[in-house]
């Protein structure tokens, strides 16, 4: 597949201005005092004519308007091309630019996705730091009616469920399509009747991309006899009104978040039906790992829930799924970094994926808190990962294996690999996050007291 370059190209002048009537009143719906808009910029024809629009047919002011171009690093110099021109656009509408320039092909490979879901993932960060930062309030969008189209039907293609209908919305915060409506005739049109001069990105003619080919070789075919915009639109609102019956429905709290995995009830799963999947998708969306997930994917996480325990799956992108107990967990598969025997010491040090901290503490037993006396650890004693053999005996309580253990603490398998233990030959004398040993414990008579703590980054 190759990557080609950009050209400039102009409007050749219309007869009839369009009215863009639709995007004139999403506008005036969200055009208040002093709130701040970004317009999304790339070059094309699409987000040119709304950088346009919002200037003079919206009339908003250029001093509540900003210009954000992501440049992302994969077609060379026409890319950096394409910044420049957009700079050249902001300074003849006096609207101030921001060029945010990203490796997306290394992006793509750090984080095991293709290039579109990485591009993707970095522009929805880049939009949503505009809004966290204070910049602007909504980040606009170019999306017009015949992207809707493409977006529902490769959906479908892939196997999406109802969410996957619904497509694209107008407002899905923090951002606004104000052209969702509009054509892209109509669009072209607009170009012509003004003028106005824009970038043409030559791989959007590469029909090895899926959306490219289904925009030239199918969609003509099928717009030649059916109006498939307007019938999609109307289908994709059904959806989205059938998707809020769902939602709901669903009780929030039979999912859990904790970090970067979302622990979802078995009792929600167990029955089948639309309303598991509907808890497999809201895991995945507060988790926003949605992108190109089939509903073929959402069916094996809720089997998950009548499997045995510790059975797992793999979804998409390093994303996993593991029957943990009485709950199905979803979660990035990201291994223990691999760390060597740290010899047992005061103080704060990486380890594994966080940081392990043992410091001075007072000598009082205390709920949650591991602290021990510094007196007992015995010489030779380390910092690892457990291991084969490793045996424990737990405050107040019996020797056994630690594997034992860490299955009666309900610790999940995926987890166990990346505790930290402090032992000493195969005797664990402390497992971080969780308890210490028998023969560690404080005394009455204990005068070195510390405490451990492990924190992951």
């Amino acid at each position: 597949m190759t990557r080609q370059g950009t050209t400039e190209k102009s409007g050749a002048g219309a007869a009839a201005k369009p009215a863009f009537l639709s995007a004139s009143e999403c506008i005036k719906r969200y055009k208040k005092p002093g709130v701040r808009f970004c317009a999304a910029v790339s070059g094309g024809v699409d987000s040119v004519v709304l950088l346009h629009f919002l200037l003079f047919q919206a009339k908003l002011d250029p001093a509540c308007l900003l210009v954000l171009h992501i440049e992302h690093g994969i077609r060379g110099e026409a890319s950096k091309a394409d910044a420049r021109f957009v700079e050249s656009l902001g300074a003849a509408y006096g609207v101030p630019v921001t060029v945010l320039s990203a490796d997306i092909p290394a992006l793509a490979r750090a984080e095991g996705v293709g290039l579109e879901s990485a591009a993707r993932d970095f522009r929805r960060r880049a939009f949503s730091d505009v809004v966290s930062e204070g910049k602007a309030r909504y980040v606009l969008t170019a999306h017009h009616a015949g992207d809707q189209t493409e977006s529902v039907l490769l959906h479908m293609f892939r196997g999406a469920g109802l969410k996957g209908l619904v497509g694209m919305r107008a407002y899905a915060p923090p951002v606004l399509r104000p052209l969702l409506n509009e054509t892209k005739a109509d669009i072209l049109a607009y170009a012509a009747f003004y003028g106005l001069s824009y970038r043409e990105d030559a791989t959007n003619a590469d029909t090895g991309y899926d959306r490219n080919y289904l925009r030239e070789a199918i969609l003509p075919l099928i717009r030649g006899r059916w109006e498939v915009d307007k019938a999609l639109s109307v289908l994709s609102l059904c959806a989205e009104e059938a998707g809020r019956f769902m939602d709901e429905r669903l009780d929030d709290s039979l999912i859990v978040f904790e970090g970067d995995s979302a622990k979802i009830g078995t009792a929600a799963l167990l029955e089948g039906g639309a309303a598991a999947a509907g808890y497999v998708l809201r895991a995945l969306e507060g988790l926003n790992r949605t992108a190109d997930i089939e509903r073929k994917h959402l069916l094996a996480v809720v089997r998950l829930a009548a499997a045995q325990n510790g059975k797992r799956i793999d979804l998409k992108y390093g994303l996993r799924a593991a029957k943990e107990y009485e709950y199905v967990t979803l979660y990035t598969g990201r291994a223990a970094a691999a760390a060597e025997e740290l010899p047992f010491a005061p103080g704060m040090t990486p380890f594994l994926n966080g940081t392990l901290t043992v410091r001075g503490a007072d000598p009082l037993v205390e709920r949650g808190r591991l602290r021990f006396d510094a007196d007992r650890i015995p010489p030779g004693a380390v910092f690892r990962t457990r291991r084969e053999g490793d045996v424990f005996q737990p405050f107040g309580g019996g020797t056994k294996k630690l594997k034992e253990y860490l299955i009666d603490k309900k610790i999940p398998k995926r987890l166990r690999d990346g505790l930290p233990v402090l032992a000493v030959g195969a005797e664990v004398l402390a497992v971080a996050g969780l308890e210490i040993a028998e023969s560690i414990k404080l005394t009455p008579g204990s005068l070195n007291v510390l405490e451990l703590e492990y924190a992951e980054w």
